[in-house]
């Protein structure tokens, strides 16, 4: 697996490395961006990608960005070890950043730490810290932060997001050994970590230093937290202490709770915001047509699987689960679903993973098959329900389309439609056909949240036995050819057998205003709520 280093001194000339030699190298400078920014305007996409054109403004200091942000409610939470929901990412990580950190490109890069190293096939790691960082009290950033933060993730009473990816790490096996340095010794091999530390969304692992308050919480990040109301709102002042100096430009920051999507685009529209997070894809002309308005267009590996339980009728058939995959016509639904902003999809996930296997044979709508199938598995007047709910962007839409192309290849199917709530408490992780969301992920994390038999989201309830084994043997193999060949054997399983539809990856489109600088697309999904605010400075 390799990913690239961006100089900041060297835009566009990215060096190629191995993980290994990565994780074994000296510091790099702050990770910039190889590629301009994909904007669309009134005359659509314009890729701006030239040197000159990323160096030709200059970061302004000062002013007040207000941000519209998808979700939000009552149980919103300043929590950096639980956050789940974008509006929560979103508020969390102006304050408490990762250890690692990805790139707009989806590469690994380094962060709070300056280097990682591996060891004894993979089971101890060390971690170096960068040096002179301070948290926004002016407290010195030190590997006792480390130790706190990872000791506090592990100890289920704390019930952080990120727990089940350190399940392999006990509390014995994290060591300070110096100020700037951390040991880390897994029981088994664990070749994920340093994607695992750079993880921005729901299982991200958050700095907090010892005494650490979720009410009035400090971090080494951007921002400092000023005020917090629940549902509504929540306020953040400039971190004078910020180590990647002169960032952040912002004096303040505003983020506000704007679940509905026509509300949210209209806040957009008549100026309450300076920027929104998920433009419906219905409403792009609309904000494009603004003249001083433009949208950021991230092409992610973000998907809205259809998903079968493998454990209960009619889908414990693997030709029920076949059938239905190839009932799907999944360039119609791109179109059709998604407005063409985003791309047809195999089954499989981790789009953007070295080890994503490309060679698998695009699969396509063959009704005459799937109906074949259906008849060999005793099926041919299958009756079922697929259940929906408005918990992302575009899921309705997306279960609707899909009822209308299996009604049409003969298919009794029916859609029943429930609010958020009711969703989650009945119907997530129970229903025999229903729909989920997931963000941009390597192949082994996804894995470990949605697929292996301990996973909190097991939601197609899959149990390989076979594939299990290649998964857990990828996990204690050392990144490189071998674990490659681990994960492609472990996809075609996946894509024979699996109980996920997964028909097209979508793109993410966030608003903003043209004065609004400094915000590129993000392949993680998270253009508007991982690092983007600290770069960002007004015209």
């Amino acid at each position: 697996m390799e990913f690239p280093i961006y100089d900041a001194e060297n835009l566009g000339d990215a060096r190629r490395l191995t993980r290994r030699t990565f994780l074994k190298a000296s510091a790099v400078g702050a990770a910039s961006v190889a590629a301009g920014p994909m904007l669309m305007g009134a005359r659509g996409p314009q890729q701006q990608s030239t040197k000159a054109t990323l160096l030709a403004a200059t970061p302004k200091r000062g002013g007040t960005l207000r941000v519209g942000v998808v979700g939000g409610s009552s149980a919103d939470s300043l929590n950096a070890e639980n956050a789940v929901y974008d509006a929560d990412i979103c508020r969390v990580i102006q304050i408490n950043e990762t250890l690692l950190c990805y790139s707009p490109q989806y590469e690994v890069q380094p962060a709070l730490l300056e280097r990682v190293e591996s060891s004894n096939g993979e089971r101890t790691w060390i971690l170096h810290l960068r040096h002179g960082i301070e948290f926004s009290n002016g407290k010195p950033f030190t590997s006792s932060d480390v130790v706190y933060t990872l000791q506090y993730v592990i100890n289920p009473t704390n019930l952080a997001a990120g727990a089940t990816r350190l399940a392999a790490l006990s509390s014995s096996g994290i060591k300070a050994l110096d100020t700037y340095t951390v040991q880390l010794t897994f029981d088994a091999p664990y070749s994920p970590l340093a994607d695992v530390l750079a993880e921005p969304g729901t299982a991200a692992i958050r700095v907090i230093p010892p005494g650490w308050n979720v009410h009035h919480p400090i971090g080494t990040g951007p921002f400092k937290f000023q005020s917090f109301t629940p549902g509504v709102s929540s306020v953040f002042v400039r971190n004078d202490n910020y180590w990647r100096a002169p960032e952040p430009y912002l004096d303040e920051l505003i983020v506000v709770d704007l679940t509905d999507d026509t509300a949210r685009v209209n806040a957009l529209l008549s100026g309450q915001v300076d920027c929104i997070e998920g433009v419906p894809n219905s409403q792009i002309r609309v904000v494009t047509s603004h003249s001083g308005l433009q949208v950021i267009n991230s092409q992610t590996g973000s998907w809205n699987p259809i998903t079968m339980r493998t454990d209960i009728a009619p889908f414990d058939d693997v030709r029920v689960r076949q059938a239905f995959r190839l009932l799907v016509d999944r360039p119609k639904m791109v179109a059709e679903t998604l407005s063409n902003e985003g791309s047809i999809a195999n089954d499989i996930f981790g789009r953007y993973d070295s080890a994503y296997d490309h060679a698998l044979p695009q699969r396509a709508r063959d009704v005459a098959q799937a109906r074949s199938l259906l008849k060999k598995a005793g099926q041919e007047d299958l009756s079922v329900q697929i259940v929906t709910s408005a918990v992302n962007i575009g899921l309705v839409d997306q279960a609707e389309a899909f009822v209308s192309q299996l009604q049409a290849s003969g298919i009794k199917i029916s859609l029943l439609q429930t609010d958020p709530t009711t969703f989650f408490d009945r119907y997530f992780l129970v229903s025999p056909l229903s729909q989920s969301y997931w963000a941009t992920r390597i192949y082994l994390l996804q894995a470990a949240d949605s697929m292996e038999p301990t996973s909190p989201y097991n939601e197609t309830h899959w149990a390989n036995a076979k594939w299990l084994k290649l998964v857990q043997e990828a996990y204690a193999t050392p990144t490189g050819s071998k674990q490659t060949e681990l994960i492609h054997a472990a996809q075609t399983i996946e894509w024979n057998e699996g109980g996920y539809i997964n028909w097209g990856w979508y793109n993410i489109i966030d608003g903003t205003k043209k004065r609004v600088k400094g915000l590129v697309p993000d392949r993680s999904g998270f253009a508007l709520t991982t690092f983007g605010f600290r770069k960002v400075w007004l015209e």
